[in-house]
């Protein structure tokens, strides 16, 4: 049975999420930090919201690609609340750098640091374009689930080397209706599915 979800963070800090989870959210992804030094000041308040209404919480750390990936990691840890599914890494590039060729090392760094501290095996999201250009030799990776944006497409494209029967969840839009699933300040909100399992 398909399960939906939405993304969260300080963007919309006012989520109903009774609205939410009356409306078939069942899963929502929550940002913690970003950076070396940035926390989200809403990060508490929606691990809380979606827990008191029954929704599965996957909280992430947004990467710099120019910061050391294992300090991002202590940073992630230290600030961060536990959820039902395991942290989540949130890679994302709107410039397509030449710069970031080699950030695989510094997300490998970063996901074993997650896994020695949590010993949970974390999830990727990323988008065709990131793997494309960053990540196609990134062979260390593999075993992450993936979390996939690929938007307003029937399926995800998962590229090489990850294996399409893997993912874990595909973000198909951006355009949700935000008020229809309990955003207050926002007109839009990101949708997930999750694969069946």
């Amino acid at each position: 049975m398909t399960q939906l979800g939405i993304d969260a963070s300080s963007y919309e800090p006012a989520i109903n999420w009774q609205t939410a989870a009356s409306h078939g959210i069942q899963f929502a992804t929550i940002r913690a930090t970003t950076g070396l030094t940035f926390v989200d000041g809403c990060h508490a308040k929606h691990m809380a919201g979606a827990q008191a209404v029954g929704i599965k919480r996957i909280p992430y750390h947004w990467l710099d690609n120019k910061k050391p990936g294992l300090q991002q990691a202590q940073h992630f840890l230290a600030h961060y609340i536990p959820g039902e599914y395991p942290p989540m890494l949130d890679l994302e590039d709107y410039k397509l750098n030449k710069g970031y060729h080699g950030i695989s090392k510094q997300i490998v760094a970063y996901m074993d640091e997650i896994e020695r501290v949590t010993n949970l095996v974390g999830l990727i999201y990323s988008s065709p374009s990131y793997i494309k250009a960053y990540l196609y030799d990134a062979f260390d990776l593999i075993k992450y689930p993936l979390v996939m944006a690929h938007w307003d497409m029937p399926y995800p494209l998962i590229p090489r080397p990850f294996i399409p029967e893997t993912w874990f969840a595909w973000q198909y839009t951006g355009r949700g209706n935000g008020s229809y699933y309990g955003y207050t300040l926002n007109k839009q909100v990101a949708l997930y599915v999750k694969r069946d399992a």
